[in-house]
């Protein structure tokens, strides 16, 4: 038995090639780290620092490893939390990749020193403050791919050369948008304001199973979010022993706040909130850089659109990231037609 909800997820759609005159050409993937790379660029170049400042800035190069296990072992060989370390971006977990960490009073030679399975640090130096989210000019990749066909080696040379002629739409894979589409699905709920369907998706979400048993706490907690009585969400309190870790919280919100709604979204992680919302705003990124694929236009215009703007009327000086209004925009259901915004 279950709960009732039939789980709905958003799939992201299938997306045009570039070089559609061109037959695709097969080839293997990468299938160890080797052959993927990853380089972050700095917003600045980084250099010794002032003395006077407090935060050390810390290049790394992990193999194997997501940016938050590479953070938590940095993290846990200096004494410190996780939480104190600071990224501009996540890098993938498969790969060889390097990235720029910041951490505040701490000794560049103990960072130097460390001795880390799959993590070495390569450089270090004073910056003013900790590194942010989104304070990068960009990643560089080194991808190989294996096992392509001579006779198509033309063919590759021309698809590269339109590429590079043309410009290359940066889109977010299906990983950005969680499994079956469920993060930007939560995204989508959240900037429409739909609290109950938001905060039933986002528990279904951390049982990590399309049916919920309908005997199981999770499926109790449901039922009570479906009540209208204020008793039946004061009674989901003892339900917080039986309840998985991130569930204990909201539970507690709703004994405390019978039937508001908008408590129990204030109440959930800001930056798992931050995330869904994000998942959105690529989902319309991708939409968007579709459309001159779509829409075929002369190649310096189509090059020219798939460039982020240097400043938007969204831009945000202080994480230097360009921030879209995702809430009032038709691109947020997939049934609009060709989306007409110019930029993310």
């Amino acid at each position: 038995m279950s709960s009732g909800l039939q789980s709905r997820r958003v799939q992201d759609s299938v997306r045009p090639y570039c070089t559609g005159s061109i037959a695709p050409i097969p080839f293997v993937p990468p299938s160890c780290p080797e052959d993927f790379r990853v380089r972050e660029l700095p917003l600045e170049e980084p250099g010794p620092g002032d003395d006077g400042w407090t935060h050390l800035w810390i290049e790394i190069e992990k193999r194997g490893l997501s940016t938050a296990q590479a953070v938590g072992r940095l993290a846990r060989a200096l004494g410190r939390e996780a939480r104190e370390v600071g990224y501009a971006g996540r890098k993938d977990a498969m790969g060889i990749t390097r990235q720029f960490l910041s951490l505040e009073h701490v000794e560049a030679a103990a960072v130097r020193d460390l001795k880390l399975k799959n993590l070495r640090v390569l450089a270090t130096g004073r910056r003013a403050r900790k590194l942010r989210v989104g304070e990068l000019a960009g990643n560089r990749f080194d991808v190989t791919l294996r096992d392509v066909s001579p006779e198509r080696h033309p063919d590759l040379e021309r698809a590269l050369s339109q590429l590079t002629r043309e410009g290359l739409p940066n889109y977010y894979g299906p990983q950005r948008f969680g499994s079956g589409g469920i993060t930007r699905e939560l995204g989508q709920l959240l900037v429409r304001g739909e609290w109950l369907a938001y905060v039933r998706a986002w528990v279904r979400a951390q049982q990590g199973e399309d049916d919920v048993p309908s005997d199981s706490p999770v499926a109790r907690l449901l039922t009570a979010l479906d009540s209208r009585q204020r008793s039946d969400w004061r009674g989901v309190r003892p339900l917080a022993a039986e309840l998985p870790g991130p569930l204990v919280p909201l539970a507690k919100q709703m004994a405390r706040r019978p039937l508001d709604l908008a408590s129990l979204v204030r109440s959930l992680p800001r930056r798992t909130k931050a995330l869904h919302v994000s998942a959105l705003q690529s989902a319309v990124l991708n939409r968007v850089q579709a459309r001159p694929i779509a829409q075929p236009r002369p190649a310096e215009r189509r090059a020219g659109e798939w460039r982020r703007p240097r400043r938007s009327p969204y831009h945000n000086k202080r994480t230097q990231k360009n921030r879209c209004p995702v809430a009032s925009s038709p691109l947020v259901d997939d049934s609009t037609p060709t989306p007409t915004a110019t930029h993310p």
